[in-house]
């Protein structure tokens, strides 16, 4: 068997690889002209180079393939021209190079978000069966690329998963996070204690390997997500108590939330520079709920979480302590100089 994964260097696309080439399937990895590829020497893993934005680099990427996995994205950037540009026309430029080799493949398993729904209103989960209200330019990108994906589902089998907010090790977004967690601090904003879902890297990859192989999810939307949610402050405590030390918990206030927010956008304006997400993540962070119902991924799939919160977290510590021990890493600072984290 032979798999196609585009983002392969990305968070989820890295651990998605190596579960691959553990089940011996040939792995071929799309990542981007200039990405370190340094994937192991093995003849069951190809490097393909190029950009689903440019059609024509897809072509050699989708021949002879079994099943595609299409984690290549964007999920921060500063302008709804570009989540569109990535997400949405890069997947159907994916899409129509498929179409066009006239190859036919088992699966073609594509990454969502839960962005691409939308929070839940009054604080039940929701389901896949409901109307989508993305807030975001990134959700509603998501939720585009999904609709062109339907739209196609008679001449491809398609399955698209929603994951929850995704943690584990190897996540460079969240290493100033870890960094605050290890001396002890977390921020929480005032006394909007917003709930949402959580799920392991790992128990992910699970997921997509099961929707590509599950005859049943041929079509479907999942959210993959665990049962239980969480608060900041509930994620913080957790921390501190597998550090075994005694952390504290900041609250700011929500004006001083929004006075940052227009300062940025104030600084970016004089610049020049695209500032409207800034009021897109305002307002993703307002929201009192963000979770939903696995419930359907159960049935189908009989995906079931099975890393807890304690064992992540322990996890992804460990990961994080080993990293700034054998690399120190570095943020930029101010100036364009290199300063370390905490």
């Amino acid at each position: 068997m032979r798999a196609l994964v585009t983002g392969a260097n990305g968070f989820i696309g890295r651990f998605l690889v190596e579960a691959l080439l553990r089940r011996g399937c040939a792995v071929r990895c799309f990542t981007l002209e200039g990405e370190r590829a340094d994937w192991p020497d093995d003849e069951s893993v190809e490097v393909v180079t190029g950009d689903i934005c440019r059609e024509e680099t897809l072509t050699a990427a989708v021949q002879g393939v079994d099943y595609v996995f299409h984690l290549a994205g964007v999920k921060t950037v500063w302008d709804e021209a570009t989540y569109f540009r990535i997400n949405v026309h890069g997947t159907k430029n994916l899409l129509h190079a498929l179409l066009e080799s006239g190859h036919r493949i088992r699966r073609f398993v594509f990454a969502s978000s839960q962005a691409a729904a939308g929070p839940s209103p009054d604080g039940r989960p929701i389901t896949e069966d409901e109307v989508c209200r993305p807030l975001t330019a990134y959700g509603r990108s998501k939720r585009a690329a999904e609709e062109y994906l339907l739209a196609h589902r008679h001449r491809v089998p398609i399955t698209i998963l929603r994951p929850v907010l995704v943690y584990g090790p190897r996540n460079l977004e969240t290493e100033l996070l870890l960094a605050l967690i290890r001396r002890g601090w977390m921020f929480d904003i005032g006394r909007h204690h917003q709930s949402f879902n959580l799920i392991h890297v790992r128990d992910v990859v699970r997921a997509f390997i099961l929707a590509a192989e599950h005859p049943r999810a041929a079509g479907e939307i999942y959210f993959i997500t665990s049962r239980d949610r969480y608060t900041w402050r509930q994620i913080a405590e957790q921390s501190f108590r597998l550090q075994h030390k005694r952390g504290r918990i900041f609250s700011i206030p929500w004006t001083g939330v929004k006075l940052a927010a227009e300062a940025v956008k104030s600084y970016r304006k004089l610049r020049g520079q695209p500032f409207d997400v800034i009021d897109d993540k305002m307002n993703e962070l307002r929201q009192a709920h963000w979770v939903c119902s696995g419930e359907k991924a159960r049935r189908h799939l009989g995906f079931e979480p099975q890393i807890s919160l304690a064992q992540g977290i322990e996890e992804t510590m460990r990961w994080y302590e080993r990293r700034r021990q054998d690399e120190r890493p570095m943020i930029a600072g101010a100036g364009g100089r290199w300063r370390k984290f905490l």
